[in-house]
């Protein structure tokens, strides 16, 4: 049946307009790859996305930063610069279904991409950011939730999609200033089931300041879980 209505309704590229995918292989390639990894603290570039140590003492980090945490994860991995194609297929893919497939071509890429890089998530339970409930009722799908699920095809790894809670709704994140987006995601997380002596990889669609990634890991973490690391598809660089 499906292959019966791609040849009545071909697919055709939401960027472009050729036909034969929703998101074609030439647009693909407009995706801009990250050649730097960065610490998910301080920002600046670090070695496989690793977390400073430094930016692990309350010294000598941001007091924003600490307000959230006094527990950090071990690393920020992420694939694309959050411009271009891949900044208007995250953003279009909230508002209708075509746009949506297409979302699902960049997460493939993304996660085929990763393989490549030799990344390895042996021993992890993957674990998407959650969203709110009336976000869910927008939008009918949770993008995390999706590259979360992409990632345990390629790596054959488990997923836990209820482990993280979203406890309170909280605003859109772009509304704020980095400052703010801190304090919009405090105590917005409650771990719903069991994490003692577990990995968990952290997923979402996008890393910012990080502040949704660091307040997420903490309540992991303070219910006994043994590391975390975040993976996100995108990043938006600092300009």
């Amino acid at each position: 049946m499906e292959k019966l209505l791609k040849l009545i309704f071909p697919e055709k590229c939401i960027f472009c307009g050729q036909f034969g995918d929703v998101f074609c292989v030439e647009c693909l390639k407009k995706c801009k790859v990250l050649m730097d990894s960065f610490c998910i603290v301080c920002d600046k570039v670090s070695i496989g996305g690793s977390t400073h140590e430094k930016c692990m003492d309350i010294q000598n980090t941001q007091e924003s930063v600490h307000r959230l945490n006094l527990i950090f994860p071990s690393r920020l991995i992420t694939l694309f610069s959050y411009e271009g194609v891949v900044r208007e297929c995250i953003k279009r893919a909230k508002f209708s279904g075509r746009e949506f497939l297409a979302f699902k071509r960049l997460a493939q890429f993304g996660c085929t991409y990763a393989v490549k890089l030799g990344l390895d998530f042996k021993d992890f339970i993957a674990v998407p950011v959650p969203v709110s409930s009336n976000r869910m009722r927008e939008r009918g799908f949770n993008q995390s939730e999706m590259i979360a699920k992409i990632i345990c095809g390629n790596f054959k790894i488990k997923m836990g999609t209820s482990i993280l809670i979203r406890k309170k709704d909280t605003p859109h994140q772009t509304t704020f200033d980095r400052e703010s987006r801190f304090k919009n995601v405090e105590n917005a997380f409650k771990v719903n089931k069991k994490v003692e002596g577990v990995n968990i990889l952290l997923v979402d669609d996008i890393c910012t300041t990080g502040a949704t990634f660091l307040e997420a890991s903490k309540v992991l973490m303070n219910a006994g879980a043994i590391s975390v690391e975040c993976f996100a598809l995108s990043k938006k660089l600092k300009v």
